[in-house]
């Protein structure tokens, strides 16, 4: 005797059951026998488990296809006898959903940051390149204040006293450079000049003048027409303002990654796509430019500029490799090589116009 099955009138208890297998549809599912009778009246209880998922999505497909087709369907959230391309992933897709909204949006912000671009784009002293920076010169300075305080708590105990001799060196081709620079910029700054004893083949200049080098890179400069190499290239970051420009890029490179993230769900893959598309790029044409402006320097303090390319053939011969170009802030050497040989026209008219004159005292060495 069958035992009674819930939802079951109680004058039904002890009839028989019809002959065959089939019981018959109830709410759209095929019934077998009482034990599927009851699973199925169990199973409208689950709330909202992935078998009740299944169960109701099962109801509502069309029952005389595959089952590979019911899969299909089942697990892409679309209609198994969608014949659109792709299944209709494209048409169904956030971004074509919201298509219109991200273009409406977009196109209202880039209008708005191309006139703030414009409104504040500044040329070049030596270069004639336009670029925009949205910081006075005094905002920038006042900026790297608080980095060069630190360098001097980090270093305090390794920074070579004044009357140093490497200090003196520095000293002295860095004034030559800025004196006979024609750049009044550079001559109202308030310069100071530091040596650092380490092992680091560095050299920098923040804004404001505060220069910095590392003995670490004094075996590289050789001699005074590295050292003159070395300075210009870092005052040439000052001339051109390579520090507040940066600032101003950093702007736009941060809406690029927001409008990558949102628009093509990214996330955190928007940073690296634009640090390898923008970012270093853009650090890579500061250097090129940098090295242009130093060599121009260079002519107008009567150096030997065309022996700048030197140095960067003795940092290419270190033992320590080079970081792959697309992956560096820094051009490889050879790429800089041949910037400094294309520019050398331009240092020879500067060269002729500063009227230089024979040294009358040698050229001294560090090493």
């Amino acid at each position: 005797m069958t035992p009674p099955v819930q939802g079951t009138k109680r004058s039904d208890v002890g009839k028989k059951e019809k002959s065959g297998p089939q019981i018959g549809w109830q709410q759209g599912v095929l019934i077998t026998s009482a034990d599927d009778k009851h699973h199925h009246l169990y199973s409208d209880r689950i709330d909202m488990n992935w078998g009740s998922r299944f169960h109701r999505f099962y109801q509502s497909t069309n029952r005389s296809h595959s089952q590979s087709q019911f899969r299909r369907g089942f697990f892409n959230r679309s209609k198994p006898t969608d014949d659109r391309p792709f299944g209709g992933a494209f048409e169904d897709s956030w971004l074509r959903r919201n298509g219109f909204s991200i273009a409406k949006w977009g196109g209202g912000l880039a209008v708005l940051f191309g006139a703030y671009y414009v409104y504040h784009l500044e040329k070049v002293e030596v270069t004639g390149r336009w670029r925009m920076i949205d910081l006075s010169r005094e905002q920038e300075i006042k900026l790297s204040e608080k980095p060069y305080q630190q360098i001097l708590v980090q270093y305090k105990d390794k920074i070579l006293p004044p009357n140093h001799r490497d200090v003196l060196a520095v000293k002295k081709v860095g004034k030559k450079i800025i004196d006979s620079s024609n750049i009044p910029e550079l001559q109202q700054l308030d310069w100071e000049w530091n040596v650092i004893k380490s092992e680091e083949p560095n050299a920098f200049v923040l804004p404001g003048g505060k220069v910095c080098v590392f003995t670490g890179i004094l075996p590289l400069m050789k001699d005074e027409v590295g050292m003159a190499t070395v300075l210009s290239h870092e005052i040439g970051h000052i001339v051109a303002r390579h520090t507040a420009e940066g600032l101003g890029y950093n702007k736009f490179t941060w809406f690029v990654t927001v409008f990558i993230a949102s628009a093509l769900h990214v996330g955190l893959l928007a940073p690296t796509v634009t640090g390898l598309a923008l970012t270093l790029p853009f650090s890579r044409k500061r250097e090129h430019e940098a090295d242009v402006i130093g060599l121009v320097l260079m002519a107008r303090a009567c150096y030997d500029f065309k022996r700048a390319p030197e140095i960067w053939k003795r940092f290419s011969e270190r033992p320590k490799g080079e970081v792959p170009k697309y992956f560096s802030t820094h051009p490889p050497h050879k790429d800089r090589i041949h910037m400094l040989e294309m520019s050398m026209p331009r240092a020879v008219a500067e060269a002729e116009k500063s009227h230089c004159q024979p040294k009358n005292s040698p050229p001294f060495t560090f090493y």
